[in-house]
């Protein structure tokens, strides 16, 4: 269930008590011409690489889960696995489509 208001862009109810709980508000300048979700998207990328390594200690790859409600668009599922892949694993990622070839290359007869 959504907070009241969620829809409309609102935050949470304030919370207290829970240590661990934190909101990030995403507005991006109007000079920069990012719409909100692009912004939003690049604010979880740097969120999981860097704040939260940061602060908790726990390695961004095997400790970091990132939940998102929806699968389209900027901060949607596939955009936000596509940029968390390319910011964590750089050089992984940017070998990845030579290692596909290579290992598809190999297994055929």
């Amino acid at each position: 269930m959504k907070p009241p208001g969620f829809s409309r862009g609102l935050g949470p109810p304030q919370l207290t008590g829970f240590g661990d709980f934190y909101w990030f508000a995403c507005e991006p300048p109007e000079d920069s011409g990012l719409h909100p979700a692009e912004e939003t998207a690049r604010l979880v990328v740097d969120i999981v690489g860097r704040r939260v390594p940061a602060r908790f200690g726990l390695d961004p790859v095997r400790d970091v889960q990132v939940l998102t409600p929806t699968h389209r668009g900027p901060a949607g599922a596939a955009s936000l696995n596509s940029l968390l892949q390319e910011a964590l694993t750089p050089r992984l990622w940017q070998r990845w489509p030579t290692a596909v070839a290579e290992s598809t290359a190999s297994a055929r007869p």
